[in-house]
C-alpha cells in the first residue's frame, strides 16, 4: 500500500511537470506508457503473485524484467523528450533494485537526456519550459528518498514481524515446558502422598497389626487356663471376640491404605521417562486401568521397569510402547519396541525368567517374541514384544494376599 501511495504522488507531479512543457498526444500516449510500466513493476516485484511455492525460473525472470523496464524507460528519455519529465517514476523503482550497477547504467542516459532538456529550456524551444528541468531534477531526488524510506519501513516491518512470531514460539515453548513442570510437580505430589500412605501401613501392618494379635492369642491362652472357670471363660470370650473384630478391622484399614498407595497409571509412567531420560527413545504409555491389587501392581510394575530397561539395552529401538488394559476377568500388560527385531527366539535369561515366574505366581501368562501386527501398534511391528496376562484374583484370594 505505501508503494501504491508513493507512485500515485509521484506520478501526478510528474503529470505536472509533464502539463508544463506540452500536452499533446504524444504526451498523453508517454503518460499512459509510464502508468503501465509502473504498475507492470509492482505486479512483477510480488513473486507470490507470478509463481506460488519456493524459488522458479519465472520468478526470477520476473525480478530481472522489473529491474529492466525503469532502465529502459530511461534510456527512452533520450529518444523521446516527453518521457524525461516521468523519469522520477524509473528512478523509484530502480532505487527499490538490489543492484547498484543499474543505477550507475542508468545515470549515463539520464544525464544526456536532462543535459538536452536544459539546452531547450535555455533556447525556449516549443515544447520545454525553464521550470520543468528544476521540478523534475527535484522530483528525481524525492522519488529516491520515498522509495528509500518505505523500503526500510517495510523492511523494519517485516523484522518485527519476525521478532513477534519468535516471541510468540518462545512464549508457547515456555507455556508447553511451564505446563509439563506443573505436571510432573503434581505427579511428583501424588507419588509421594501415596508413598507416604504405603509408609503407614506398613507401619500399622508391623506394629499394631502384630500387638493385636499377640493380644488375642494371649486371651486364648489364659481361656484355656480358666477352663474351668465358667464366668471368666466368657470374660476372656468377650474380650477375645472385641480383639478379633478390632485385628479385622486394622487390617482391613491396612489393604485399602495399601492398595490406594498404588497409582498404577503414574508409576508407570514414570518408572518409563525415568528409564528412558536422558535417551533418544521416545515411550508412549496407554494405561487404562481402574483399582489394581497391591500384589498385581508390584508385579505389573516389576515387569514395565525389566522389559524397558532391556529394550534399551538390547534393541536399536526409537519408540517404546506400553498398555496397561483392563479387562472383565484379567489384567493385560503389552510393551513393544519399533527395533530391528531378533532373527530367531532368543533365549531366556534371568531378566526374562524372573518376569515369568512373577507373573506365573499369580496365576497369569508371560509371553515374549517377536512383535505382531494385530497386537501391537502400526509403529512397533517389527521389534521385540512382552505380552503378560494375569487373572483378577477372587475376594478370598484379595484377603488372603
Amino acid at each position: 500500500m505505501e508503494r501504491l501511495l508513493d507512485k500515485t504522488i509521484v506520478l501526478i507531479c510528474c503529470g505536472g511537470v509533464l502539463a508544463l512543457t506540452a500536452i499533446d498526444a504524444g504526451a498523453v500516449a508517454t503518460l499512459c506508457c509510464a502508468i503501465i510500466i509502473a504498475a507492470l513493476v509492482e505486479v512483477l516485484r510480488e513473486p507470490a503473485r507470478i509463481a506460488p511455492g519456493g524459488a522458479s525460473p519465472l520468478k526470477k525472470m520476473a525480478a530481472a524484467l522489473s529491474d529492466v523496464l525503469p532502465v529502459a524507460w530511461c534510456a527512452l528519455a533520450l529518444f523521446a523528450p516527453p518521457a524525461v519529465s516521468l523519469t522520477p517514476l524509473a528512478l523509484y523503482d530502480l532505487a527499490r533494485s538490489r543492484s547498484r550497477v543499474l543505477c550507475v547504467i542508468v545515470a549515463a542516459p539520464l544525464a544526456v537526456a536532462l543535459a538536452r532538456e536544459s539546452e531547450a529550456a535555455g533556447t525556449r524551444d516549443a515544447g520545454s519550459h525553464p521550470l520543468s528541468l528544476v521540478l523534475t531534477i527535484c522530483l528525481c531526488a524525492i522519488a529516491l528518498l520515498c522509495s528509500l524510506r518505505t523500503s526500510q519501513t517495510i523492511a523494519q516491518r517485516r523484522r518485527n514481524r519476525r521478532e513477534r512470531d519468535d516471541l510468540a514460539a518462545r512464549a508457547f515453548a515456555l507455556e508447553e515446558r511451564n505446563r509439563d513442570l506443573i505436571d510432573r510437580q503434581s505427579l511428583e505430589a501424588q507419588v509421594a502422598t501415596l508413598s507416604e500412605r504405603a509408609r503407614i501401613a506398613r507401619e500399622i501392618h508391623d506394629s499394631a497389626g502384630h500387638l493385636l494379635t499377640r493380644a488375642v492369642l494371649q486371651v486364648e491362652a489364659l481361656r484355656v487356663a480358666h477352663e474351668g472357670e465358667p464366668r471368666v471363660q466368657a470374660d476372656f470370650t468377650d474380650v477375645e471376640a472385641t480383639l478379633a473384630s478390632t485385628l479385622e478391622t486394622v487390617r482391613a484399614s491396612v489393604h485399602a491404605l495399601r492398595e490406594d498407595s498404588i497409582d498404577l497409571a503414574g508409576q508407570m509412567r514414570r518408572i518409563a521417562e525415568d528409564i528412558t531420560h536422558g535417551t533418544a527413545v521416545g515411550v508412549r504409555a496407554d494405561i487404562s486401568v481402574d483399582r489394581v491389587p497391591a500384589a498385581v501392581a508390584s508385579c505389573l510394575l516389576a515387569i514395565a521397569r525389566e522389559a524397558i530397561s532391556n529394550a534399551l539395552r538390547h534393541s536399536d529401538a526409537d519408540l517404546i510402547r506400553v498398555r496397561c488394559l483392563e479387562h472383565p476377568a484379567f489384567f493385560q500388560l503389552i510393551i513393544s519396541n519399533n527395533g530391528s527385531g531378533p532373527s530367531e527366539a532368543p533365549a531366556e535369561g534371568m531378566g526374562l525368567a524372573s518376569m515369568r515366574e512373577r507373573v506365573e505366581a499369580l496365576g497369569g501368562h508371560l509371553s515374549a517374541g517377536a512383535a505382531a501386527e494385530a497386537l501391537d501398534d502400526p509403529g512397533c511391528t517389527s521389534g521385540f514384544r512382552v505380552f503378560v496376562t494375569i487373572p483378577k484374583p477372587t475376594t478370598e484370594e484379595e484377603s488372603r494376599q
